[in-house]
C-alpha cells in the first residue's frame, strides 16, 4: 500500500481509509476544525490516492479525445480540463483533470474514481502504437492548497505574481531550488491550487506550509471536510453506489459533457439518454438537527413516496444533514417540504437551491 511522503506531518489522531491502494486521511484532528479551515483560512490536501498518468507519445492526443467527455486537442500547452471518462454504457468511470504539459499530457483523477480511470486508460492503450503511459506518481507526489487565503500564502511561498494564473492554468514555479508544477485547480470552491513535484519536493513544501502559518489557521485537511464543500456547492460525488441509482442527466453531470463533440466512447448511449424522458432529477435538501440519512432513505411529499436519499453528510455551517436526493422530476426543485420516515417519527427536510453555502472565495478579491 502506498503511503504519503507527508506522513511525518500526520497528528497521531489522523484517519484513514484505503482507497486506490493508499492510506488517503479522512481526517486529522476534527472535521468541523478542517472544514472552518477549508472555508476561512488555507487547508493543506494531501494528495495521496489520487491517480495521475503521464500520456505521451505521436498519438496521444487522438487516444485522449476518444475517451474524455472534453475536447483534448484544442488544449493549448498550460491549460487544463475538467472531464468525464465514460464506458460504452455512458456509465461515468470517473471525472478528472486532463492538463497539456506541450510534450505530454497529465490525466489526475481523484481518489474515489483513481483506480477506476486508470485501469480504463491503460486497457485502452494496450496495443496501441504511439502512445506510452507511466505512472507519474511514482516519483512525484501531491498537494493541495485550497482556501480564501490560499491565493496570498501562493504568491508567498513562490514569489509568484499568482493574480495571473487563471482558473484551470497551470506554469513552473521554483520553491527553495526545486522545480514545482503549479496549478489552479481544486474542489472546495474557494481559492484551490495544485502542486506536483518530486517526493521530497513536495514533503519540504508541507512543512514550510504547516510551521511558517500554522500559527494563522494553516492546517491539513482530510477528505470529509473536503467533502463537506464540495456537496455544498454541488461538485458532484460519483462512486459506485450513487452511479447505479441514475444516468448521468439524472444525476445532473451533464456539465462536464461537451455537447459539439462526437466522437467519443459512451456517445451514442448518452444520446439516446438525452433523447429521452428524463423521469427523475437530482436536488439538494437539507434535515435540521440531523445527523445522519443511509443512502436509499425513502422520501414522501406527505403520504407519497416521490423519492430517495442519494448521499450526504453532516453540515457544520447549516447544523444539519446536507444532501442530494433522486426525486420524481417534476418536484425535483427547491423550496419543497419533504419528510423521512424513522423510527421515531417523521423528519422533514426542505429541497435548496446551489450553492447550499456560497464560498467565502467567490466574494473575496485577490488584492
Amino acid at each position: 500500500m502506498r503511503k504519503s511522503v507527508l506522513k511525518e506531518w500526520y497528528p497521531d489522531t489522523v484517519k484513514f481509509r484505503e482507497m486506490n491502494g493508499c492510506e488517503v486521511p479522512v481526517f486529522y484532528t476534527g472535521i468541523k476544525e478542517e472544514y472552518d479551515t477549508l472555508r476561512k483560512q488555507v487547508g493543506l490536501i494531501d494528495g495521496i490516492g489520487y491517480s495521475i498518468l503521464e500520456v505521451s507519445g505521436e498519438s496521444a492526443i487522438d487516444f485522449l479525445d476518444i475517451l474524455a467527455t472534453r475536447e483534448v486537442r484544442y488544449l493549448n500547452s498550460g491549460k487544463i480540463i475538467e472531464c468525464l471518462f465514460l464506458n460504452e454504457k455512458a456509465e461515468v468511470l470517473g471525472i478528472s483533470y486532463i492538463a497539456d504539459r506541450g510534450e505530454s499530457f497529465l490525466v489526475m483523477t481523484p481518489p474515489e474514481n483513481g483506480e477506476a480511470v486508470a485501469q480504463w486508460i491503460k486497457e485502452n492503450a494496450k496495443g496501441k502504437d504511439g502512445i506510452t503511459v507511466t505512472d507519474f506518481m511514482e516519483q512525484n507526489s501531491l498537494l493541495f492548497l485550497e482556501g480564501e487565503k490560499s491565493w496570498k500564502m501562493v504568491g508567498e511561498l513562490f514569489d509568484f505574481q499568482v493574480e495571473t494564473l487563471g482558473l484551470r492554468d497551470m506554469t513552473e514555479v521554483c520553491f527553495d531550488r526545486d522545480s514545482l508544477i503549479l496549478a489552479r485547480i481544486g474542489r472546495s470552491g474557494e481559492y484551490g491550487y495544485a502542486v506536483l513535484g518530486v517526493h521530497a519536493a513536495v514533503a519540504k513544501l508541507a512543512g514550510e506550509c504547516l510551521e511558517r502559518y500554522g500559527e494563522d489557521g494553516v492546517k491539513l485537511c482530510g477528505t470529509e471536510a473536503l467533502g463537506i464543500c464540495m456537496l455544498e456547492i454541488t461538485q458532484p460525488k460519483i462512486d459506485g453506489e450513487t452511479e447505479k441509482a441514475g444516468n448521468l442527466f439524472e444525476l445532473s453531470q451533464q456539465w462536464l459533457v461537451q455537447f459539439d463533440k462526437e466522437n467519443y466512447c459512451g456517445h451514442e448511449c448518452l444520446m439516446k439518454q438525452f433523447e429521452s424522458k428524463i423521469e427523475k432529477k437530482s436536488v439538494g435538501f437539507l434535515a435540521h438537527g440531523l445527523k445522519n440519512l443511509e443512502r436509499k432513505t425513502k422520501i414522501f411529499l406527505e403520504e407519497e413516496e416521490v423519492g430517495s436519499v442519494l448521499y450526504g453528510q453532516y453540515d457544520p455551517a447549516l447544523g444539519g444533514f446536507l444532501g442530494m436526493a433522486l426525486m420524481d422530476a417534476e418536484i425535483a426543485v427547491s423550496g419543497i417540504t419533504l419528510s423521512v420516515r424513522t423510527e421515531q417519527e417523521p423528519t422533514y427536510l426542505t429541497t435548496l437551491s446551489s450553492p447550499f453555502v456560497r464560498p467565502a472565495s467567490w466574494d473575496t478579491q485577490m488584492e
